[in-house]
């Protein structure tokens, strides 16, 4: 998350490009955002100690991607609201919620 805010030329270094006009975006600053948001969304989900606040520790991560989205468009970081940076930080934290769901209630309903 803190290679959010890195100058352009860093950003390179790691691989994952900044946001060009007319360009698509890498698949690798993709899966950067999938593999960052679904880890912090795993992570986030591990703190709960009840059903109820899995949910709002799903959305916590994505307010999270949200909020480095719109702070580095205000800071200039980046030219335009990365929108599609906010799209797959949502699939991901959706996807490892449905997941982290399932196995839980796969783990507790085999409790006796």
């Amino acid at each position: 998350m803190i290679g959010s805010f890195l100058p352009g030329y860093l950003k390179l270094l790691l691989g994952t490009e900044p946001y060009i006009p007319n360009h698509p975006v890498g698949l690798q600053h993709r899966i950067a955002h999938f593999i960052t948001f679904g880890m912090t969304t795993m992570l986030f989900l591990l703190t709960a100690r009840k059903s109820p606040h899995e949910i709002v520790w799903a959305v916590a991560a994505f307010l999270l991607g949200c909020a480095i989205e719109v702070m580095q468009y205000l800071t200039g970081f980046s030219v335009v609201l990365e929108w599609w940076d906010v799209r797959d930080d949502f699939i991901a934290t959706l996807s490892v919620f449905l997941v982290f769901g399932a196995t839980h209630v796969i783990r507790y309903s085999k409790r006796p």
